[in-house]
């Protein structure tokens, strides 16, 4: 597979979509423009419970505004954001037409902005270009992935940062040449002309591909491809992975080199009996992926397609940063057999390839007087790479990629991903999956293992034997995603937590995968699901054409965004959500969406803070796009770790249809747990309904009839002029209960109050609900079996309202004056871990009128609810708790009102779960001196205290397994607490 071709496209690009470059330039912009999607992202204005970070006037990213990047002439393109330290600030990256002489946007440049950590922008308006190149230059690349998945720049950790990109010369054919340049903390660059050249491609039309990753030190690993003869597969793409620094302006190489490097060995047969010589076939790179090593090193994983080798090879190699000034000894074998010492001299701050060709060569003779025979055997002793994977296991591989996950041992965990394609001899029908592996990393102290042989010469000659002591990890090999006709997907991670992501298929099925590295004894670590299936979780349905992205921090909180094509391809909506306990999203199926009220178009990039549950994300828009062109935007996000917290909804706008409702749909997988808003759109998009995402209801549809002439009435009663219809693909019938929030505008409200004047607030609201099939929603009619709903809650929203009720079925609604007086008015309802075995369910109500009691009802899978615990209301009383039963896997609660005439209402559903967390453990038990903790990953504080409850102990929690002096203990019996969030777990142990 090769990267290097004659295409070369802005954006976000797959297989199915290139263009020649020959084509005319107008064709490839008018291509270009329907290629790239509307994008926008605005939460709107707070509801009185959100508490906004970054709001103050002078900030740039306050109060919803949407911060204009770049606005210069002409187009700017695929964005992508880059954290500064130790400043905290931000820098926004995006390839720029401004200079373009053609009119077309055919030659690129590379601009750059930094905002300082309150949003002020901090260089040139419209940003700083990265050379004085008159070539196009650019970081994307028509490779058949999407630009997320490679790294171009990277902080300097003093305020700037590097990049990498691609100079193409002016001649007939693309000769590119590899440049990087060095952004310092105040929007200089240090290198003049088109950059620091670090290597110029021989070959025409030859992709040279260039990535680039920090290295801790304040330098950067760079790689890059050099194929000899462009499209000659005679001569294969090699892939080069070095380290430099910026010192004083000089690019200083801290070393590296050529990392597939192929020999095979062979046996031959002589007089003298068998021997081993050696071949050298090609080791073709088709793909490749750099990323940190989390110790100052770099990762490798390549695509290699290997002449003579039937499928492809999945490879690994890595550069390893020298710790301190030493040696290493290794033994191989002289021409005569006899062992040889060879010694390595390794410098401190210097890189070094973990792989390498390594051969030795022996002379064997036999035979007497003139029937001496003699034999040149030449051995592998090790090669210039590890394969992971392949040859006749695979029919092929693509998009592979990797990420280091650190442990609290002394290993790390190599996590590799690519997309495996297999073949029906059946149906003949090629399909493909996300498979992942694992590498056991050693955190050098020194050099590593590999580099200090046994004094045993034998092959192959390197040492194998790990260093004693060293932590296990599991043989991880296996399925991550189900994909049968996508090739692209996600691969983040941060923390000991890893995220993968797809849009499965033509359908838009996305999927969400969720894995950990986790401690399962004192001394061994394993890669575990999170989710409840191998292939990912479904999320949601919709149509992407680009894989939907997760961007994880090193706390290891994840944030899921996807850019969400409309039906014609033209305008698109960012869905954006933190992710929870498996693959949950805190803000409903696919997240919370983005408006329309502005054309814009083309890629996304999406950052996390490392720390304070804060974000950027930048897009390319077009609502000045007559003027200027396609320009770059940005907006803060906040809130992202605040569990509970609801972005705050858009305005509430009225949507009159003359041709009849106005529509929303979405797919409901009950794989969130949470509400999911369904928006209309008609001048604005507004949100119309909200349904909790806890039940497989499929595609849901939602028809909102708003009516615009006289206030519409029914025997004299009037009702609210917006009326709703929702369907599912599966009515759950009774099955769950789903809670429903309903908008409608203050207009619409306001005229409600004038027909009736004993209408005061939407507590004085009742919702009729009628079977499904009952109607097309727009006139109410009375039918046989339908329900009065009385709301559990209403809120003043932005524009309007909302009022919440929960059904087990779903049909037309329309809104009344309730006839029966609101009991109850519940604020909010919690459940949390009292001990191993119960838990505490607290409530907050208003308003209560002729309540009798309170019951708690408890259900194992959110269907079939039974009663806990009863407590009885008191007429002053707003908050209420009790203690219920809980199980060790997912536990399901609510509270039902009762009145004193008997009538009940019903409580928000709130889930407590345990099962996807790993089993707590404490040893041994009893204990003398230490005890070890197990099971303690998304846990935040231990404390232990006496029989009597005096705490003698609280600490944080650093890592999934922890160890406890309790040698100054008294002897007893102890009760151990671990924490995260609400949520409480303890258990008991003896001290001896």
């Amino acid at each position: 597979m090769k990267r290097s071709c004659k295409f070369f496209i802005q954006g976000n690009v797959n297989k199915r979509s290139i263009r020649p470059k020959e084509s005319s330039c107008r064709n490839k912009r008018k291509y270009l423009r329907m290629k790239q999607v509307i994008i926008l992202l605005l939460f709107g204005m707070l509801t009185i419970t959100a508490q906004a970070q970054w709001s103050n006037t002078t900030n740039l990213f306050a109060d919803s505004l949407h911060t204009p990047v770049c606005n210069a002439l002409k187009d700017q393109n695929v964005p992508i954001i880059v954290r500064s330290y130790p400043d905290s600030g931000y820098f926004v990256i995006w390839q720029d037409h401004r200079n373009d002489p053609t009119g077309y946007n055919d030659i690129a440049a590379i601009y750059a902005q930094k905002y300082d950590k309150t949003g002020k922008a901090l260089w040139a308006t419209n940003g700083v270009p990265a050379s004085s190149s008159t070539n196009n230059q650019h970081y994307v690349f028509a490779q058949g992935r999407d630009y997320h998945a490679y790294s171009y720049a990277a902080t300097d950790s003093a305020g700037g940062f590097y990049i990498t990109y691609a100079d193409d010369s002016s001649s007939s054919y693309t000769y590119q040449r590899v440049c990087v340049q060095h952004y310092k903390s105040d929007g200089s660059t240090v290198f003049g002309g088109a950059g620091a050249i670090i290597f110029s491609s021989v070959a025409g039309n030859a992709g040279v591909h260039p990535q680039l990753i920090a290295d801790g030190n304040g330098g950067f690993f760079l790689s890059y491809i050099e194929s000899i003869n462009g499209y000659n597969s005679s001569s294969p793409d090699n892939l080069y992975v070095y380290c430099y620094k910026d010192v004083n302006g000089t690019l200083v190489n801290y070393g590296g080199g050529q990392v597939n490097e192929n020999a095979v060995q062979v046996t031959n047969s002589s007089a003298c009996g068998n021997y081993s010589t050696l071949n050298y076939p090609a080791a073709e790179v088709g793909d490749d992926a750099i990323f940190s090593d989390l110790q100052g090193g770099c990762n490798v994983v390549m695509y290699l397609g290997v002449n003579g080798v039937s499928g492809p090879i999945l490879a690994y190699n890595k550069l390893f940063r020298a710790k301190q000034n030493t040696t290493a000894t290794q033994y191989l074998r002289d021409k005569d057999f006899n062992p040889v010492a060879v010694t390595d001299n390794y410098t401190a701050g210097n890189v070094y390839r973990l792989y390498y060709l390594k051969t030795d060569h022996q002379e064997i003779s036999c035979g007497n007087g003139s029937d001496v025979y003699v034999i040149n055997q030449y051995r592998l002793v090790q090669n210039g790479f590890l394969e992971i994977d392949g040859g006749s296991a695979l029919y092929d591989i693509s998009n592979i990629t990797g990420v280091t996950v650190p442990t609290a041992g002394n290993i790390n965990a190599s996590f590799l991903a690519v997309s495996e394609r297999t073949y029906s001899q059946t149906d003949g029908v090629s399909r493909r999956i996300v498979k992942g592996y694992v590498v056991k990393e050693e955190i050098y102290d020194a050099i590593p293992y590999q580099r200090t042989s046994a004094e045993s010469p034998d092959y192959p000659g390197y040492n194998q034997a790990e260093p004693a002591g060293t932590n296990k990890l599991n043989n991880f090999r296996d399925t991550l995603l189900w994909s049968p006709y996508n090739y692209d997907f996600s691969l983040s991670g941060g923390g000991n937590q890893i995220f993968l992501s797809e849009e499965q298929d033509s359908s838009g099925v996305v999927r969400l995968q969720h894995l950990a590295v986790e401690a399962q004894s004192a001394d061994s670590f394993a890669i575990v699901y999170k989710t409840d299936v191998k292939q990912g979780t479904i999320i949601g349905q919709g149509y992407y054409g680009a894989p939907p992205l997760v961007t994880v921090n090193n706390k290891g909180d994840a944030l899921f965004y996807a850019m969400e094509y409309s039906s014609g391809g033209g305008s698109a909506l960012i869905h954006v959500s933190p992710v929870l306990n498996g693959a949950e999203l805190a803000w409903g199926a696919m997240g919370a969406k983005t408006t329309e009220n502005y054309d814009a178009y083309g890629s996304s990039s999406v950052l996390l803070d490392p720390v304070n549950g804060t974000g950027l994300i930048a897009w390319v828009d077009n609502r000045t796009e007559g003027t200027t062109g396609y320009d770059i935007y940005m907006r803060h996000l906040d809130s992202l770790d605040k569990p509970g917290y609801e972005p705050p909804y858009l305005s509430v706008k009225f949507a009159p249809d003359p041709y009849g409702p106005v529509n929303s749909s979405a797919a409901l997988y009950g794989s969130s747990n949470n509400l999911t808003t369904f928006e209309i759109s008609d001048g604005g998009v507004s949100p119309a309904v909200a349904i909790s995402d806890n039940y497989n209801l499929g595609n849901v549809n939602v028809s909102v009839y708003d009516n615009t002439g006289s206030i519409r009435s029914y025997n004299g009663k009037p009702y609210l002029d917006r009326s709703y219809v929702i369907t599912p693909d599966n009515n759950p019938n009774g099955a769950a209960t789903v809670t429903i929030r309903l908008f409608f505008t203050t207009a619409e409200f306001d005229a409600l109050k004038a027909a009736d004047t004993s209408i005061h607030t939407p507590g004085d609201l009742a919702v009729i609900k009628q079977p499904s099939g009952s109607g097309s929603g727009s006139t109410y009619t009375i039918v046989d079996g339908e329900q009065t709903v009385i709301p559990q809650s209403w809120a003043a929203v932005d524009g309007g309202y909302y009022i919440e009720i929960q059904v087990t079925s779903f049909s037309n609604f329309f809104i009344f004056k309730n006839t029966n007086t609101l009991a109850v008015n519940w604020l909010g309802v919690q459940a949390q871990w009292q001990n191993a075995t119960h838990a505490k369910v607290s409530w907050q109500v208003a308003m209560q009128q002729n309540v009798q009691s309170y019951t708690v009802q408890y259900s194992p899978d959110g269907i079939s609810f039974t009663g806990a615990s009863t407590v009885p209301a008191g007429a002053a009383e707003t908050q209420y708790s009790s203690i219920v039963p809980a199980n060790d896997e997912k536990n399901y609660y609510r509270v039902v009102e009762t009145d004193i005439d008997g009538r009940e209402n019903y409580s928000q559903v709130v889930t407590l779960q345990a099962g996807a967390q790993p089993a707590l453990s404490i040893h041994p038990n009893p204990a003398n001196n230490i005890l070890y903790i197990e099971g303690l990953a998304n846990y935040k504080s231990i404390q232990i205290a006496d029989e009597n409850g005096k705490i003698i102990l609280q600490q944080n929690i650093i890592s999934p397994m922890q160890s406890i002096n309790v040698g100054h203990l008294a002897p007893g019996v102890y009760i151990l607490t671990v924490r995260r969030n609400n949520e409480l777990k303890t258990l008991k142990f003896n001290k001896m």
